[in-house]
């Protein structure tokens, strides 16, 4: 039914550990309290003294990288876009829009719809 990710999964020989598939309380990166906080202070960190090191130079040219930077995200989203529609697109095709935003079958985890909603929409 989903060819690109069929052919993707046959192709990549790595497979994720399951903490990092889904939520794992405790296993799961920023799952837990110390790992945020200590995360969050690193990010601080690094953003002020960044800007007290750069505060009295000239700002650095990285045109190239950040241009390389931004090829690399925009083929990622296209290939995550290019996953979503090839699951989306026949399930609108076949049974409509609501289908494929309400009907436990369109998700593929039936606890997130139990989360969400205990009518499923």
């Amino acid at each position: 039914m989903a060819p690109l990710a069929d052919f993707l999964l046959s192709c990549i020989p790595y497979r994720l550990p399951l903490y990092l598939s889904t939520y794992v309380i405790g296993k799961t990166p920023l799952s837990t309290t110390p790992v945020v906080i200590s995360m969050l202070a690193g990010y601080l960190g690094v953003v002020f003294g960044t800007r007290a090191f750069m505060m009295n130079r000239q700002p650095y040219k990285l045109t190239t990288l950040f241009q390389l930077h931004n090829i690399i995200l925009s083929s990622g989203s296209a290939l995550l876009l290019a996953l979503m529609l090839e699951e989306i697109v026949p399930r609108i095709w076949r049974h409509g829009i609501r289908h494929a935003i309400c009907d436990q079958e369109a998700w593929t985890s039936v606890g997130i719809i139990r989360y969400l909603s205990p009518t499923g929409c």
